[in-house]
């Protein structure tokens, strides 16, 4: 992982599950978080959602989505405050890091929570 292992303690691959109506707010159904260093992978159900995300948030850990504007609409949805860190990789950049992206069949990995199983 390089320059993201010195940078930060936890880098987070965050992907959320939900439903919305065109204009609304999503409803978020279930959240998967992978930490990309240690391989600890989080999911959690709405009816196990707390206060605060189940992963790190804070300035030491990078919080990394695809879709991010998505993923952080979930934050909203839930009263969850905003990572203090964010990455939006590229589909380019993702094919760039093979070892800290493996997405399996080509298939984009932040459509994917069941991929984080693996």
């Amino acid at each position: 992982m390089g320059v993201l292992a010195e940078t930060f303690r936890e880098v987070w691959a965050v992907d959320f599950e939900f439903q919305s109506a065109p204009g609304e707010r999503p409803v978020p159904i279930c959240v998967v978080a992978w930490e990309l260093r240690t391989g600890r992978k989080l999911r959690v159900w709405r009816d196990d959602f707390g206060p605060l995300p189940p992963y790190s948030i804070g300035p030491d850990s990078l919080f990394v989505a695809y879709y991010a504007s998505a993923e952080l609409s979930c934050h909203l949805a839930l009263g969850w405050p905003m990572p203090a860190r964010i990455s939006r990789p590229s589909c380019s950049a993702i094919r760039m890091w093979p070892d800290i992206f493996p997405a399996p069949n080509s298939t984009p990995w932040s459509r994917t929570p069941a991929w984080t199983n693996r």
